[in-house]
């Protein structure tokens, strides 16, 4: 299936090529009928000017630097209208003619980045950073084809993953003309989607959807020809009436947690150990209570040190306040158990370690105190 569309009617000068929607990456590179498909089309325009309309997300990397060398080479002249929102792959593509923004569109460029499945060694991931890399540097090369920035500034812009008004594109040397304000431009948040002329642009896979929130919110009159509904004042008194609200910092500050939450719990599954009862236990306590892996691998350690098999409560905690007071001491852990200060903190700390290790003993011999 292809991601593009020709307009090239008999009686008109020029022909449009649309690219509306994700740059395909999976009927492309690995498909050398689908590149030889699209020069057929170039050519069957006959040299005429082509204007490029775009609306996409961007896409597979190759695909993009496949469709601008062939612009690029084109016999015709290639204008390029940024009809909303030119992303990530996409961005290559503009890099192949005159480009026209709308005051109301936007462009986003990043570092190229590749889904992974199944296992993978150190070897193997170094080769994959080191093509990224490559990647890297061959847009940051398409992109010199316009822009007037160097290549340390250009990485930079990628690596913070930046969003560009019309009027910073033109500065960068994205763009070439700002007109003014589109009627067909729409750009509105949904949750974890950008819609820009009702197509869905899904925000997962992107780190700095904080700046497109900003600009979204701040250039409100600018980012869309529809008029903003009037302001109603609305008494915050619980939390159904901030969720009303605020819709889109709840959706953010939930997704936020859960992402927290995950990476809490992947931390400390990380550092547990299943053949050691002991430290199961304390993995399964600090999931309940909140503990991170940080808070809990200082007492994880000394286990592995010591690992205990008394099964009597009692010497059990004993045994344990002990292993930490006697770790403490040797500097083990690079750390003066005497003088001034530090020897208070260090015994605050020693106590709340203990107190820890006797909760979770006392939970693993079905007692609560």
């Amino acid at each position: 299936m292809k991601f593009w569309n020709f307009k090239n009617e008999a009686d008109s000068e020029t022909a449009d090529l649309l690219l509306y929607g994700p740059i395909s990456d999976s009927t492309w590179w690995g498909d050398e009928v689908t590149p030889t498909q699209f020069a057929n089309d170039l050519a069957a325009i006959g040299g005429k000017n082509v204007n490029v309309r775009i609306n996409s997300p961007g896409g597979d990397v190759f695909a993009a630097h496949a469709i601008f060398s062939q612009l690029v080479n084109y016999a015709g002249d290639i204008t390029i209208h940024v009809d909303g929102l030119a992303a990530s792959a996409a961005t290559i593509i503009m890099m192949a003619g005159k480009v026209i923004m709308p005051t109301n569109s936007m462009v986003m460029i990043h570092n190229p980045a590749m889904g992974l499945m199944g296992y993978y060694d150190a070897v193997q991931m170094v080769k994959m950073a080191a093509d990224l890399e490559t990647v890297k540097k061959s847009i940051i090369a398409a992109y010199k084809n316009k822009c007037n920035l160097d290549d340390k500034k250009m990485s930079k812009l990628m690596d913070d993953e930046t969003w560009m008004t019309a009027e910073t594109a033109k500065e960068y040397g994205f763009a070439d003309e700002v007109t003014g304000l589109s009627d067909t431009v729409n750009m509105a948040m949904d949750g974890s989607c950008f819609i820009v002329n009702s197509i869905k642009h899904k925000l997962s896979n992107l780190k700095n959807t904080a700046q497109l929130r900003n600009l979204v919110n701040k250039n409100q009159p600018v980012l869309t020809t529809k008029k903003p509904k009037e302001e109603q004042k609305l008494e915050i008194k619980n939390m159904e009436d901030l969720k009303k609200a605020h819709p889109d910092l709840i959706n953010q500050a939930v997704a936020d947690g859960i992402k927290n939450e995950r990476e809490r719990i992947t931390a400390l599954d990380a550092i547990n150990d299943i053949t050691n009862a002991t430290i199961v236990e304390i993995i399964n306590d600090a999931k309940t209570t909140g503990k991170t892996a940080a808070e809990v691998e200082p007492v994880i350690n000394i286990v592995k040190k010591h690992s205990p098999a008394t099964t009597d409560l009692k010497n059990a905690q004993q045994q344990f306040k002990n292993m930490i007071i006697d770790n403490k001491n040797s500097g083990a852990d690079g750390v003066v158990a005497i003088g001034g200060d530090t020897q208070v903190d260090e015994k605050q700390k020693d106590a709340a370690d203990i107190s820890f290790m006797a909760s979770v003993i006392n939970k693993k011999f079905g007692r609560n105190k």
